[in-house]
């Protein structure tokens, strides 16, 4: 018990270790384009962590990419950048301070007291699910998985037996760093972090940018992380939370490219020179840079980021049109600068698609690139039918268990009413049987009424708030149009949607945001709202103590991982007879909904990327036993044959107890079945 708890804590010691690292590194980055004086103190360990990291995930990818992912290589190359990072080790030092003394402050007033009180027990309890082994589905089929193929291989290796195998993946590439230096907790953390670190960027934001107003910033990020979603998320090793950080981060650093920083500048927290706006064509474009390296960061998460990158290029044009009248020459110049950093910051992702598949976004814009291990079939489904999967095609309520065999509904009245569905009847989206994992009623109550403000008084074209507005309208006409209908995509922009929501509350409670003017009868909805906003932040950290609190005891060493892990890691029991039974040479394909993290042998999926398999269904059952020699298989490993298609890959009758082909050769009590190929 107390082995556990103390391996726990080297972990969190480790986390923080990496994001002092990480910043570092990000604050020689920032030193180098003259910006340490135009960010406050908790900006720069955000930024510069976001950065950091980022530098450190590609360093990871190209030494694994290499051939060389073994701890003696990436730990030469750690120490280097260790040495690099150590050159700011005094500022990062003073930085962390001097941000600590800054949250400190939040303790001398009651409401920002409370508020950090419930703040910390969510993101303890939400901790809880995060040092708990890794049990949900997709950090098992591939954000974990990967990963430890990788290690096992020895090298970033291309995978097309799975539709993720070239997504871009830096976030895995960090899990890549915990796993192999044998700290698979570590991985978890590192996903729980993004969401306090998000929490963090989204109160220094508010503080900075907006407002001088500490109540104000505190609440805005206990709406952020209080979210049942963002909770819900933080629990597992996802890299949902690493979207919405790098996304917010991006759009953060075009709020200092565009000069809106005199509340910062104000306080005295950065040089006020700094806060006024930069020239579209100055002499170093330094958070022009910035910004375009953050957003191709951002990509380089996970590819759907490019709705980000298409919305701050908006805001810039805007900017730069709206509230600096400029020309268009100046707008095509400064977008030619963003543009040309974000892909010179992503490019590596998109080579690596290219060279392994003949796609550079394998396997998406098939129409157009076409790929290996792909085809038209596998095309229509991944990003026609399984994106109409989800709540736009069904009728609200629709149990998600039933999506994909319910009557689909009208889609004119689906697209008019999704915001009410997409929080009332989450399920319907892939967002689990609770609404509660959803983003919360909050939102789709406050969200309308921030626009209605913004129409109604006709905000400056400069106003913050309207610049928000605009990158989360962006975002949700993406999510609408190109997206998988999956509330969980919402995450990727709830920074910037939580400021909104606390700024309406704000305003309605007749207090002003800047140059924003409460309305005048303001005062009259503020013991409404205020006991809103306590509800819905209260909700938020009771739920996830409680969803937590089956955790606790693996988490303290009173149960053993294993005995934690037979009870929810799906098919757990099977793939640890696997390992001590199946020879080292075993090369498993794993069929009908299997997935392989736990696994210790090589394997890979058949039904995620068929047509790299083969489909063989109406093909002689021979020609598939050849095809599996040909990959070198030599078990099958079966897990829900009732639930899961696997699209005419296996010929019928293949796979079987005792037959031609396959043996069973795993004992009957097992939840998945293990063959050997004969």
């Amino acid at each position: 018990m107390i082995g556990t708890i103390l391996n726990n804590l080297l972990d969190l010691l480790l986390l923080v270790a990496l994001w002092l690292f990480g910043a570092g590194l990000g604050r020689v980055v920032l030193a180098r384009l003259g910006l340490v004086g135009s960010l406050t103190a908790l900006e720069r360990l955000i930024i510069g962590g976001a950065v950091g990291l980022g530098a450190i995930s590609y360093a990871v990818l190209l030494v694994g990419w290499a051939g060389f992912l073994s701890l003696l290589p990436i730990s030469v190359v750690m120490l280097l950048l260790l040495a690099l990072a150590a050159t700011q080790a005094r500022g990062v030092l003073a930085d962390t301070r001097a941000a600590s003394f800054g949250i400190s402050n939040l303790s001398r007033r009651p409401i920002t007291a409370l508020l950090t009180i419930i703040m910390l027990i969510a993101a303890g309890a939400a901790l809880i699910g995060a040092l708990a082994p890794a049990t949900d589905w997709d950090p098992l089929v591939y954000h974990l998985a990967f990963p430890r193929l990788y290690i096992q291989q020895g090298q970033v290796f291309d995978i097309l037996f799975d539709h993720r195998g070239e997504f871009p993946q830096n976030s895995e590439m960090l899990y890549t760093l915990a796993l192999l230096f044998g700290r698979a907790g570590l991985a978890g953390l590192l996903h729980w972090s993004m969401a306090v670190a998000s929490t963090a960027a989204v109160y220094s934001f508010c503080r900075a940018r907006l407002t001088a107003s500490r109540t104000f910033s505190t609440l805005a990020a206990a709406i952020f992380l209080t979210t049942p979603l963002t909770l819900t998320q933080a629990t597992t090793a996802n890299v949902d939370l690493n979207v919405a950080f790098y996304n917010f981060i991006a759009l953060y650093a075009f709020f200092v490219w565009a000069g809106i920083g005199r509340v910062a500048a104000q306080q005295g927290e950065i040089n006020p020179a700094s806060a006024t706006p930069h020239s579209a064509l100055s002499a170093q474009h330094s958070a022009l840079i910035l910004t375009g390296i953050l957003a191709g960061l951002s990509y380089s998460t996970k590819q759907s980021s490019v709705i980000n990158g298409v919305a701050i290029a908006l805001l810039i044009g805007w900017w730069l049109l709206r509230a600096e009248r400029r020309g268009v020459m100046v707008v095509v110049k400064t977008l030619a600068v963003y543009g040309l950093v974000t892909l010179a910051t992503l490019l590596v992702w998109p080579l690596k698609a290219w060279l392994a598949s003949g796609n550079p976004f394998w396997p998406a814009a098939y129409g157009l690139f076409g790929g290996k291990a792909w085809s038209k079939a596998d095309n229509d489904f991944q990003y026609y039918g399984y994106s109409v999967l989800y709540g736009m095609r069904y009728p609200a309520g629709t149990a998600w268990t039933e999506l994909g065999t319910s009557q689909s509904q009208n889609l004119v009245s689906a697209y008019l009413l999704w915001p009410w569905n997409a929080t009332m009847h989450s399920g319907t989206f892939d967002a689990g049987p609770r609404w509660v994992h959803s983003i919360g009623p909050l939102y789709l109550a406050l969200l309308p009424i921030s626009a209605i403000i913004g129409l109604v008084r006709r905000v400056s074209a400069r106003s913050p708030l309207l610049l928000l507005s605009i990158y989360a309208l962006v975002y949700a006409l993406g999510w609408l149009f190109f997206l998988h209908h999956m509330v969980r995509f919402f995450l990727f922009a709830l920074p910037p949607m939580a400021i909104l929501v606390a700024a309406a509350a704000w305003l309605l409670m007749g207090k002003s945001i800047g140059e924003e003017q409460a309305p005048a009868r303001g005062y009259a909805y503020a013991p409404i709202i205020a006991a809103l906003l306590g509800l819905f932040v209260l909700l938020g950290a009771a739920d996830i103590a409680y969803d937590q609190r089956g955790n606790v005891a693996v988490v303290v060493g009173s149960q053993s991982a294993t005995d934690y892990l037979n009870l929810h890691a799906p098919g757990y029991p099977t793939l640890d007879w696997a390992n001590h039974n199946l020879p080292a040479n075993a090369k498993v394909l794993m069929g009908w909904g299997a997935l392989g993290y736990y696994l210790d042998r090589p394997y890979i999926y058949a039904e995620h990327a068929p047509e790299y398999v083969g489909r063989y269904i109406n093909r002689p059952p021979q020609d598939f036993r050849v095809r599996l020699q040909q990959l070198g298989i030599t078990h099958i490993i079966i897990a829900y044959p009732a639930q899961f298609a696997i699209r005419e890959v296996f010929p019928p009758g293949f796979v079987s107890d005792n037959g031609p082909y396959t043996q069973l050769i795993s004992p009957p009590a097992l939840p998945w079945k293990v063959y050997v190929l004969k």
